[in-house]
C-alpha cells in the first residue's frame, strides 16, 4: 500500500499535474500495464447506469474511455456513445468500423473539451479519483453542463476498506499520479454540492487487491 497523504501534501499545480497524469497513463498503455482495462470489478458502474435508463437509444458519454471496453458494453445495450480520453487508442478505429455512426471518439483532456450537445448519461469509471483535488468542482460543473435535465451519471472511485473511516485519503503512484480514496459521505457531499441528486451506491470488492471501489449513481438536478 502506498503512503497515505492529505490534500496539503499535493504540491503540483493543476497544469503540472495534468502533464504528470498524461505521461503516467501513456506509459501504462504503451507497456500494456493498464490493469484497469481488464479488471472485472469495473463492470459494475456501466451496468448500473444502463439499468437506470428507461429510454431507447440514450446518448451516453464515456469519460476516460481508455481502450473502449465500456464503450462496447453501451453499444451492445443499444446506446449511442461519445467517448473521450487523453489519447487515441488503436482499438478505437476497430470499434468505429464495427459500429459506424453509433460511436464517436475524442482525444482531449476532459476540461479542454466542450461538445455542442448534451447527454442522457455519463459514465466516469475510475477517472474522477485521479483528478487534481483543486479541480473537483470544475470537473463536476463541466460534467453537469453536458447533461440533460434529470440525466444520470455513474461514478466509480476508490474507497477505504474501513467502513467506519471518517475521512478518505490520497496515495500517489507511477510518476506521482494521484489516487483519491473517498468515503461515501465525502463523495455524496461533493456531488450534492455540485447539483447532483444522490440515488444509490454500491461497494465493490476487488479480490486481487483486497480493496474496494465505490459506485455511485446520481441524477442531474435542474
Amino acid at each position: 500500500m502506498q503512503p497515505r497523504l492529505k490534500t496539503s501534501d499535493i504540491s503540483l499545480s493543476p497544469s503540472e499535474y495534468l502533464a504528470v497524469a498524461k505521461e503516467s497513463f501513456f506509459i501504462r498503455y504503451e507497456s500494456d500495464t493498464d490493469v484497469w482495462t481488464h479488471e472485472p470489478e469495473l463492470s459494475h458502474a456501466p451496468a448500473i447506469l444502463i439499468e437506470s435508463l428507461p429510454m431507447s437509444q440514450p446518448h451516453t458519454l464515456d469519460l476516460g474511455a481508455g481502450k473502449g471496453r465500456d464503450v462496447e458494453v453501451f453499444l451492445r445495450a443499444g446506446h449511442r456513445v461519445t467517448a473521450v480520453d487523453l489519447f487515441n487508442q488503436d482499438s478505437w478505429r476497430e470499434l468505429q468500423n464495427r459500429w459506424r455512426g453509433n460511436v464517436n471518439f475524442v482525444a482531449s483532456p476532459f476540461l479542454d473539451w466542450s461538445p455542442a450537445i448534451q447527454f442522457d448519461a455519463i459514465l466516469d469509471n475510475g477517472c474522477f479519483h485521479h483528478q487534481h483535488p483543486s479541480e473537483y468542482a470544475r470537473h463536476l460543473s463541466h460534467m453537469k453542463a453536458m447533461m440533460k435535465p434529470r440525466a444520470k451519471a455513474a461514478f466509480c472511485v476508490f474507497t477505504p476498506n474501513e467502513l467506519d473511516r471518517k475521512e478518505g485519503y490520497f496515495t500517489q503512484i507511477d510518476l506521482g499520479r494521484i489516487s483519491r480514496y473517498f468515503t461515501e459521505a465525502e463523495l455524496k457531499q461533493l456531488l450534492e454540492a455540485s447539483g447532483f441528486r444522490w440515488l444509490r451506491s454500491k461497494r465493490v470488492y476487488r479480490e486481487k487487491y483486497d480493496r474496494y471501489y465505490l459506485v455511485a449513481l446520481v441524477e442531474n438536478v435542474e
